[in-house]
Formats: C-alpha cells, structure tokens, sequence
C-alpha cells in the first residue's frame, strides 16, 4: 500500500470513529491509569490525524511507571485494537533494554523501527512503542 493509501484508509478511520469510541474501547479493556489511558490515546489520535493530513509529525510520547502498573497491558490492548481496526497500521513493540545511559549496547538504534521499515507496507507509517525505558534509564517511578 502507498503512504497516499496509508493516509486515505486513517483519514476514512478518523471519519467513522469518535474519539471517545476510541478511547472507550481501549478504557474497557485496561482497568486503572485514566490517565494515561487518556494521555496515550489523545496522542495516537492527533498523530493518526496530522498522518491523515499529510501533516509532518514531530512528537513522541514517553509512558512511564513502575513495574506492574499496565503500561504493557496497555500497549497490548492498543495493539488489538488496530489490528482490528486499521490491521495495516504496524503496532510494534520493542524492549530497549539494550540502551544505556552512555549509548547502545548490541543493535543500532536503526533497529528499533527497522522491522517497519523492512517488512511493513505502511510507508513508515506506524506506532512503535519502545518498553523498558524507564528502567534503562534509572528512572525510579
């Protein structure tokens, strides 16, 4: 598929669905964090509509919490989701544990997205949610 396809079929998404259908769905199915839940879904939504839009999209969004709190759960769920939903949108998760705080340790940081790049046809189009991060970084949340 084209990115110009890629683009078109979220545009047809974004027409059929609500937002708060989306983030209905996605709040039945992960018990707690509100807002996170809120926060992650707010995020997807406004990337998928500047992606829509031919929009350059230039934000990221970093999730993080202690072990246990449904952040994976979290991301399991946005996954089924799409595949559901919009099943050529890539959903990738990647643990980055690899990461140091003085550089990568093992694969480029290339290889974090490589597998959108080399083996989905969305144009690069994708969400990729990259776990681990906050122990990686000495994060104590």
């Amino acid at each position: 598929m084209t990115e110009k396809g890629v683009r078109n079929r979220i545009r047809l998404w974004l027409q059929r669905t609500k937002y708060t259908s989306f983030l209905e769905e996605i709040q039945k199915n992960v018990v707690g964090n509100d807002d996170a839940i809120d926060t992650l879904c707010l995020s997807i939504w406004m990337y998928l509509e500047r992606i829509a839009n031919g929009m350059m999209n230039d934000g990221n969004v970093l999730l993080l919490g202690p072990s246990g709190v449904g952040k994976t759960e979290l991301y399991r769920q946005i996954s089924k989701y799409f595949r559901r939903e919009l099943n050529f949108l890539p959903v990738v998760h990647k643990d980055v544990s690899q990461i140091s705080r003085v550089g990568y340790i093992g694969q480029e940081p290339v290889e974090i997205v490589a597998e959108v790049l080399e083996n989905y046809q969305s144009g690069g189009i994708s969400l990729v949610f990259a776990d681990e991060v906050d122990k990686v970084m000495g994060i104590d949340t």
